[in-house]
């Protein structure tokens, strides 16, 4: 796995997260990618980003004025559970930093065929959500409090753990760190696994 970094502090992260969708797009390509935006928010990083895709669906539970891209106004649980995933390539899940439910659930129900491009992007901040990723991938975690160390080192086995359960290859994983600022704040990882499909053990 060949892993890259990028650094930015909030509140200007955002131009980290914007380039790294710019990269899930160039792996995928523009005119190939689906994007599912399963924390659509009001639709910033459709405009900075997901607009070139070939396909965009977003999905948030605020109200939707229906002049904006496709949104499902939903829980993005029930979404995920519910829908056909097969259409979609890039999953974008910036979580308010708590992504591995949603991802848990792609890595089951969305299959990929040998040598199909596709991208995942996560935003993770809290310590909580990655010892929960790391949970519901069969690793087991301290109920301790993590510190930073421990949590970046869990959210890695979460990420691995899910690329083994989604049957995928792995072509670059970019990493980008935004530092909170202010007491109560958290350390924010935002992530970009581009990969490739493979074939299952046994076929």
């Amino acid at each position: 796995m060949s892993l890259s970094a990028l650094c930015d502090n909030a509140p200007g992260a955002r131009s980290a997260k914007v380039r790294l969708r710019e990269l899930a797009l160039e792996h995928v390509g523009s005119r190939m990618a689906s994007v599912l935006d399963a924390f659509c928010g009001a639709g910033d990083m459709f405009d900075a980003v997901w607009s070139v895709a070939s396909q965009y669906a977003g999905c948030d539970q605020r109200d939707w004025d229906f002049t904006g891209p496709q949104r499902f106004v939903c829980d993005n649980v029930t979404l995920l559970r519910s829908i056909d995933l097969q259409r979609f390539n890039i999953f974008d899940l910036d979580a308010y930093g708590s992504p591995w439910k949603a991802a848990a659930i792609i890595a089951v129900r969305r299959q990929w065929a040998d040598g199909e491009r596709g991208a995942l992007v996560l935003t993770d901040g809290s310590s909580m959500s990655t010892r929960y990723g790391v949970q519901i991938s069969g690793i087991p975690v301290s109920r301790g409090a993590m510190g930073l160390a421990a949590s970046r080192e869990a959210e890695r086995a979460a990420l691995a753990s899910w690329i083994s359960r989604a049957t995928v290859r792995p072509v670059k994983v970019h990493r980008a760190q935004g530092n909170g600022s202010g007491r109560g704040s958290q350390r924010m990882t935002y992530t970009a696994v581009l990969f490739e499909g493979q074939p299952s053990i046994g076929s």
